[in-house]
């Protein structure tokens, strides 16, 4: 799995949760880690599916399948100063964009991911911090 600094970014806020997606895995289609459809299918999957990529009260995880135009496997990070709206119940500050380039990366970064943010301190650092460095140290 690939994860760097560059491909953390802080804003204020976004428009919708549609906006949180495209920025937030911008780094990855301007690496050609992803493809524009890839990018496009992650935001059809909240459309069909609901906001299940929400995984907690503050963390949403926007994926789609590799044959949808995942080449490689990394993270891209979007933090917000300002929550946006995934549903009427779901809110977020952090939008981490996974891309998998197969089913076996895909559940090891899950449990990377899962991992990371089972410790109680970790994941409030987190949710807390807006600073890039922090988060990639947080992540990496």
């Amino acid at each position: 799995m690939k994860i760097k600094k560059e491909f953390i970014q802080v804003k204020d806020s976004v428009k919708d949760w549609k906006e949180a997606i495209i920025i937030a895995s911008k780094p990855l289609l301007e690496e050609k880690i992803i493809t524009e459809n890839y990018q496009n299918k992650m935001i059809e999957n909240v459309k069909t599916m609901g906001p299940y990529i929400v995984l907690s009260n503050d963390i949403a995880l926007p994926h789609a399948r590799p044959e949808d135009g995942a080449i490689m496997s990394a993270l891209s990070i979007l933090k917000l100063k300002n929550r946006v709206n995934f549903s009427d119940e779901k809110d977020v500050n952090v939008i981490i964009a996974l891309a998998c380039s197969n089913d076996d990366d895909h559940i090891k970064t899950l449990k990377y991911i899962s991992e990371k943010l089972s410790n109680k301190e970790t994941y409030a650092d987190l949710i807390k911090t807006n600073d890039v460095n922090k988060i990639f140290n947080i992540l990496s």
